[in-house]
């Protein structure tokens, strides 16, 4: 995911596994908060309306 079409391709992926999940990333590894889960989620709804 390392352009804006790549994400945009996965946008769904991302919000399910990293927004709605918490599958991503395995373990927590880059220790991503609850704040920034919620931008996720947040982002992606958005973009839906």
């Amino acid at each position: 995911l390392d352009t804006d079409a790549g994400i945009a391709e996965q946008a769904r992926e991302i919000y399910l596994q990293a927004g709605r999940s918490h599958a991503m990333p395995p373990a927590n590894v880059t220790h991503i908060t609850d704040n920034e889960r919620a931008l996720l989620v947040a982002w992606f709804e958005e973009a839906g309306k």
